[in-house]
């Protein structure tokens, strides 16, 4: 889940700029897992 958003963005920048491709590849994939989880919700109840 984690590498989702964040491989193919963070890994060939993270050492010359941590925060911005982290912080977009994270905030992507936690939408993606949010909208994952009340699909899920949604289905379950």
């Amino acid at each position: 889940m984690y590498n989702y958003g964040c491989c193919c963005r963070t890994a060939p920048v993270a050492p010359v700029a941590p925060m911005a491709p982290i912080s977009g590849g994270v905030g992507v994939g936690i939408i993606a897992i949010a909208i994952l989880i009340l699909i899920a919700l949604g289905v379950i109840f």
